[in-house]
């Protein structure tokens, strides 16, 4: 009986101990997460029509460790944006999710932007060579990304978007061509 109790003891001990080394999102990574609970961002339609996205939450943690998944050596750090939005005023949406699951990879997760647009590590991002200018505005660094995954019925998804490393969201384009700009 008192070898079991030992036993049992040292496999709790043994499983306790194996946390996995903890990964940490880099700069790189991190230029996703470009917003702070408390932004808002407005963007305007060329026909003058507004569009509201207000950041309600940031978050940059680790969930339970579970050795079980993957292959155990890691712990992966995940970075999370919350949002709210005029097109769905009655729902709290998750903007970005990166998931770091090996520090010698960039992360993967996704960026999640008006009528259930997804934007993943399988999509088109494409780094502009000479940037992009909004409302007299040069953004540097700024990422066209082109969605292949759609989900909502009618017009209300992205066809593109465009992120800028420093700043996030600065323009995108819906499925029947209107360009929304962010306004300053």
């Amino acid at each position: 009986m008192r070898s079991l109790i030992i036993l049992t003891f040292g496999f709790l001990l043994f499983f306790m101990s194996c946390n996995g080394v903890k990964t940490r999102l880099d700069e790189t990574d991190l230029g996703w997460m470009s917003y702070d609970a408390g932004d808002t961002l407005v963007f305007r339609s060329e026909k003058g029509d507004l569009d509201t996205t207000f950041i309600l939450q940031r978050d940059l943690k680790y969930y339970p460790y579970n050795p079980i998944e993957k292959d155990g050596k890691y712990h992966p750090q995940v970075g999370q944006i919350w949002m709210q939005s005029s097109v769905y005023p009655s729902r709290k949406i998750e903007m970005v999710y990166l998931n770091k699951s090996n520090p010698d990879e960039p992360a993967e997760g996704f960026v999640r932007f008006v009528g259930d647009t997804f934007f993943t590590k399988h999509d088109n991002f494409d780094l502009l060579e000479s940037g992009l200018i909004v409302h007299g505005q040069k953004y540097e660094a700024v990422y066209s990304v082109t969605s292949n995954y759609v989900i909502s019925k009618g017009c209300r998804n992205i066809k593109q978007l465009f992120w800028a490393a420093d700043v996030g969201v600065v323009r995108y384009v819906t499925c029947d061509g209107a360009v929304w700009d962010i306004v300053e």
